[in-house]
């Protein structure tokens, strides 16, 4: 399956969830928020662990999470670090964050020789996450709201002609 048959599916996923336009809502932007700010592997545990605790859907925040994946972490870690040297006013001393995947969680991950550029990280991600989250909300709540709707729609006009021919 290609990457956009398998992003449509788990988009349907989400629609489909019999739970309220809000709470599936919530959970996309908490996937979303949480998928900036821990790194992959760590943020679908989190979102999974804190979506009950604000009732939100928990497939949709799974889900969320997969805004930070191979293929956009390549853009949206080096954004990251120029946007919190951009809020901060700091820079990394001119030290070169290497981009190659290994190679940047060992020089993030050793905070005593590199830890204004995590810093500097965390500050963008952070601000990236809640800037990304209330437009999903607001996307995902408004796209459900409209499958919802015609769902019932086609299910109520099915049931008019059940009661017709019978």
């Amino acid at each position: 399956m290609d990457m956009r048959r398998r992003m449509r599916y788990l988009w349907l996923r989400v629609l489909r969830q019999k739970d309220e336009p809000e709470r599936i809502a919530g959970g996309m932007a908490l996937g979303v928020f949480l998928g900036f700010l821990f790194p992959p592997g760590v943020q679908m545990i989190v979102a999974l662990a804190l979506a009950p605790l604000f009732r939100f859907n928990l497939l949709a925040s799974a889900l969320g999470t997969w805004v930070t994946n191979p293929l956009t972490i390549p853009f949206i870690y080096p954004t990251a670090l120029s946007l919190g040297m951009y809020i901060t006013g700091l820079d990394t001393h001119n030290e070169s964050v290497p981009l190659e995947d290994e190679r940047f969680w060992a020089f993030i991950t050793d905070f005593r020789l590199h830890g204004r550029a995590a810093v500097l990280l965390g500050a963008g991600l952070l601000t990236m996450g809640a800037a990304s989250a209330l437009p999903v909300y607001y996307a995902t709540k408004g796209a459900v709201f409209r499958f919802q709707r015609r769902r019932r729609k086609a299910l109520g006009a099915l049931k008019d002609t059940t009661r017709k021919g019978g």
